[in-house]
This record gives C-alpha cells, structure tokens and sequence, in this order.
C-alpha cells in the first residue's frame, strides 16, 4: 500500500501532479484521493473504479496519420485491445481511407490558403467529399488528381460557378 496510508505524503503527490492514476486492487482510499484532487484540480483516473473516474486512459491505435482511441469504460482491457487490433487491420486493409485522407487534408490546407470562410469551407468538405469524380479518383489511388479536382471545385463554388447543395448542415 506504500504511500497511501500516509495521508501528508499522498496530499503532497498530488498537490505536484495535473494527473494521478489509482490503480491499487481495492477501493478504500479512492475518496480520500479523488477530494484531495478536487482540491489541488489535479485530475484522476480510477483505474479500480471506471464508473467513478474523471479521465479515462484508452487503448491507442494509429495508422497513416488516422488516430483512435478505444475504451469499454472499465469493463476490459483485453476486449479494448482486440477492438483495437479490429481497427487497426480494417485500416491496414483499406487504402483507399488513407488515399481519402491525404486528399481532404490537402483540400483543408488548400482552402484555409485561400481564405476561404469556415462557414463555407465546412459545407464544402461535404460537397466535395460527395463528389463522384474526387470519390473515384480518391478509389483509383490517384491522390494528386483529387487534390487538383478538388482545388477546381472549391474555385467554381467560391466564384459561383457551381451552386452548393449540401442538405442538413448548419454552421
């Protein structure tokens, strides 16, 4: 149990730490650690008690520049990594996601480049996302062709040249 039966002791780890994880088989103390925290705005993560806890630690996958982060709130790790080794292969098995990635993080910076307002950059993220020809090119693997289309539809719908229809999104 080392120091947290020595309430002085554990009050002075805590008021040094932004993060503390309990991860002690019994709960006898977790009330005692977590009104300490609150005290200090130290955050804790119950790792004997998920319901309870304020941060949850997840199982971290990433792939290509895709990040994710799996949890089943306590419930187990083992099935949080397996879920995140699921993930991970789907992923690795799909590379038209990562073909789509590259060209919508193209068409981000593209768009911010040209000033483009947030309001109508996010409506046409969908509209060029939804596009039939960027869809196919992304499919095909031609990432730089996508980026070019997709720099081309931003022009036409900024000048008017194409109308934006993109139903059920307000910003």
């Amino acid at each position: 149990m080392g120091d947290v039966r020595d309430i002085e002791k554990l009050e002075r780890l805590i008021e040094e730490s932004d993060l503390v994880v309990v991860a002690i088989p019994f709960t006898d103390y977790n009330d005692t650690i977590v009104e300490i925290a609150k005290r200090y705005k130290t955050l804790v993560n119950l790792a004997n008690d998920a319901k309870k806890t304020e941060v949850v630690i997840p199982f971290e996958g990433e792939f290509e520049g895709i990040r994710f982060a799996v949890t089943t709130e306590g419930k187990s790790g083992i099935v949080a990594r397996r879920v995140k080794d699921i993930f991970l292969k789907a992923l690795e098995e799909d590379e038209d996601v990562v073909f789509f990635l590259k060209a919508m993080d193209h068409l981000k910076k593209y768009m911010k480049s040209k000033n483009v307002p947030i309001q109508l950059r996010m409506k046409l993220y969908f509209a060029v996302s939804d596009d039939e020809q960027f869809r196919k090119l992304v499919r095909e693997g031609d990432v730089e062709s996508a980026k070019k289309w997709a720099e081309k539809l931003v022009e036409e719908y900024v000048s008017g040249k194409r109308e934006l229809d993109v139903e059920g999104i307000e910003f």
